[in-house]
């Protein structure tokens, strides 16, 4: 695709670098965005539905974020406000990264990305990856260990309550409708409190691994 001369530009890096898409900022005012209507429209389920603006200012262009859920990015810093944009700046909404061309390049240099742009987009889209699927690891062994002290706590509350003491030192549990207190608190809602803190964890984890592996099929 060749591109009108004098217009700024903004180069797809990621994801799917194997095609080069351009988008020219030919308005003074687009809304990029999931959502059909939006003037830059990005299929991407990481990207909000009304994402970042981006607003022309005579040869200035300025990026603002719409209070998205990914955030809006300049060289991995986050946009709290109106930045200008620079020749060569990676811009990136939530997965989405483009870089900036300015109204002066021409149509010849516009008609490709360099390789080590696009190989170092890949390589920080794979490492954002790992990072994803460590904190999935952790996320899911945390949860696991949660729910299992929880559940663990709840049966021994309602089959033997013996096992615990009554706080003060004094002997035998302070039984209650919910089985022995543990400092003040029922043990058996202390344990269902615990277990269900756990699923939470866990069932976040699963969520974080389903995302990293659909984010590295796309990238792959």
């Amino acid at each position: 695709m060749v591109c009108s001369q004098g217009v700024p530009q903004l180069v797809i890096l990621a994801p799917g670098w194997g095609r080069v898409r351009r988008i020219e900022l030919h308005r003074d005012y687009m809304v990029v965005g999931r959502e059909p209507a939006c003037d830059v429209r990005f299929d991407d389920p990481h990207v909000s539905r009304a994402h970042a603006a981006l607003q022309r200012r005579g040869n200035s262009v300025y990026v603002r974020d719409l209070g998205s859920f990914g955030g809006t990015f300049i060289g991995g810093s986050a946009v709290t406000s109106a930045r200008e944009l620079r020749p060569g700046d990676v811009v990136t909404f939530a997965t989405v990264k483009a870089r900036f061309e300015p109204a002066s390049t021409t149509a010849d240099d516009t008609l490709a990305v360099p390789a080590v742009a696009l190989a170092r987009s890949a390589r920080e889209t794979f490492r954002e990856i790992a990072l994803t699927r460590t904190r999935t690891l952790w996320l899911g062994w945390a949860g696991f260990l949660v729910f299992a002290e929880g559940l663990t706590t709840t049966i021994i509350a309602a089959t033997r309550p013996g096992l615990f003491g009554r706080a003060g030192g004094t002997t035998g549990p302070a039984q209650g409708p919910l089985g022995p207190d543990i400092a003040g608190i029922p043990a058996e809602m202390l344990g269902r409190a615990f277990a269900a803190v756990g699923l939470l964890l866990l069932t976040a984890g699963i969520g974080l691994h389903i995302s990293a592996a659909w984010r590295r099929r796309r990238a792959g």
